[in-house]
C-alpha cells in the first residue's frame, strides 16, 4: 500500500513540476526576471530565473491536495467502499498531529521563496538577506517548534543551533547553484538517501513529503540539466536549502531495535556533506585570498572541477556521485558501534581528501604548464 502511495505521489509531483516549470519559463520572460551573462557566470545567453516557482508550486500543491484530500475522504462513506485506503485512514490522528509543522515548513518556505524572488528581481545585499533568513528561522522555531534538541535542555542553545543549521544549509544550496543541474541534483540525491533513513525510522509522512519534493526536483531537472533552458534563481535555491534544512531538523534518526546512541544525529551532516563541503571550502579560499566571504567568485567545488578539464555535464554527474557516496554512509550510523562510526568518518574524509588531492595536482600541473 505504502509503496503504491509513494509511487503515485512521485508521479503526480513529477508531472505537475514538468508543467509548472514550463509555465514559470513564460512568466519569467513576461516580468523580465532573467539572468543575463556576466564575467563570473557560466552561461553566455540570457535565461529565465523562475524555475524555483515551478518547484515550489509543484511541491506545495502536491502536499496540500493530498493531505487535505485524505482528511476529507476519511470523513466520508467512501472509506467503507475503498478498503485499500484503510491503511492510510488509520494514520489520520498522526497526520493531524504533524499538521502545524507541515504548515511551518510551507509558510517558512514561502517567505524564503519571496525573499529569493526579490533578490532575483531587484538584488538585495548579503547582510539584509542574512537578517531576513534569521527572522524566518526564528519564526518557524518559535511558532511551530521546529528545532534541533540533541538532548540539550537549554532552549536558547537549541534556538541558536537550529538557526545556524537552517541558515547554513539554506545558503549552502544557494552557493551550490552556480552551474546547471547542481543544486537541484544534489538536493534530489540527498533527498533519496534521507528518504531511506526516514522510512527506516518509520517516518511515513516525512517520507511522503520527501517523495513529493523529489518529484518536483526531478521535473525541474528536465529543464535544468546541462545544457539548461531555465535557472531556479535564488528563489529556488534558497527554498530548496530551507526545505532540506527543516526536514532534516524534523527527522528522527533512530531505527527501531537499534541501541540508543548520539551517532545518528550526525546523519544530516553526512547526507548534506557535499553542500557543506562546498561552502566551507569556498569560505576558506576567500579568507585565504583576503576577500569577503560574501564576494561572488569562481572558486566553488564545481568551478574547480571544470578547471580540471571536466565538462559541465561531467561536473554535475561527478558531484551527484560524490554526494551519494558521502550520504549513503548515513544510513548505517544507527546500527554501528564506535569502531564502525570511526570507519564511516574515515571513509568520508578519504573521499573528500581524494578530491582535494585531484584539485591540488590539477592546479599544480596547470601552474607548471604556464611556466
Amino acid at each position: 500500500m505504502w509503496i503504491a502511495a509513494y509511487l503515485y505521489i512521485l508521479i503526480f509531483s513529477l508531472c505537475l513540476s514538468l508543467y509548472t516549470v514550463k509555465i514559470s519559463h513564460r512568466i519569467a520572460y513576461y516580468y523580465n526576471i532573467v539572468d543575463h551573462p556576466a564575467s563570473r557566470k557560466m552561461h553566455s545567453v540570457a535565461k529565465p530565473l523562475l524555475g524555483g516557482l515551478g518547484i515550489f508550486t509543484a511541491l506545495i500543491a502536491t502536499i496540500l491536495i493530498h493531505y487535505y484530500g485524505i482528511l476529507i475522504l476519511a470523513d466520508t462513506p467512501i472509506k467503507n467502499y475503498l478498503p485499500i485506503f484503510n491503511r492510510l485512514f488509520i494514520h489520520i490522528h498522526g497526520m493531524k498531529k504533524v499538521e502545524p509543522q507541515i504548515w511551518g515548513i510551507i509558510s517558512g518556505a514561502f517567505f524564503t521563496f519571496v525573499l529569493g524572488l526579490f533578490d532575483d528581481k531587484y538584488g538585495l545585499s548579503a547582510k539584509l538577506k542574512l537578517v531576513l533568513q534569521i527572522l524566518i528561522a526564528l519564526y518557524i522555531i518559535h511558532f511551530f517548534n521546529i528545532r534541533i534538541t540533541m538532548f540539550i535542555k537549554n532552549p536558547i542553545l537549541t534556538y541558536a543551533i537550529t538557526v545556524l543549521w537552517i541558515i547554513g544549509i539554506t545558503n549552502s544550496f544557494n552557493l551550490l547553484d552556480n552551474m546547471d543541474g547542481l543544486s537541484a541534483g544534489v538536493a534530489l540525491v540527498a533527498s533519496l538517501v534521507f528518504l531511506a533513513t526516514a522510512l527506516s525510522a518509520g517516518q511515513l509522512f516525512i517520507g511522503l513529503f520527501l517523495i513529493a519534493f523529489i518529484g518536483a526536483l526531478a521535473g525541474f531537472l528536465r529543464y535544468n540539466f546541462p545544457p539548461s533552458t531555465i535557472f531556479m534563481g535564488d528563489a529556488g535555491s534558497l527554498t530548496i536549502g530551507f526545505i532540506m534544512a527543516t526536514l532534516t531538523v524534523m527527522g528522527t534518526y533512530y531505527i527501531k531495535g537499534s541501541a540508543p546512541t548520539l551517532y545518528p544525529i550526525f546523519m544530516p551532516v553526512l547526507i548534506l556533506g557535499v553542500p557543506i563541503f562546498d561552502t566551507l571550502s569556498v569560505i576558506v579560499i576567500r579568507l585565504k585570498n583576503k576577500e569577503s566571504i560574501f564576494t561572488a567568485d569562481k572558486n566553488h567545488f564545481s568551478h574547480r572541477l571544470l578547471r580540471l578539464g571536466m565538462t559541465h555535464r561531467g561536473v554535475a554527474l561527478f558531484v551527484y556521485l560524490v554526494t551519494f557516496c558521502v550520504a549513503i554512509n548515513a544510513i548505517l550510523l544507527p546500527l554501528l558501534t564506535e569502531i564502525g562510526v570511526v570507519i564511516v568518518a574515515a571513509h568520508t574524509v578519504c573521499i573528500l581528501a581524494i578530491i582535494a588531492l585531484l584539485e591540488y595536482y590539477g592546479k599544480l600541473k596547470k601552474t607548471n604548464k604556464n611556466e
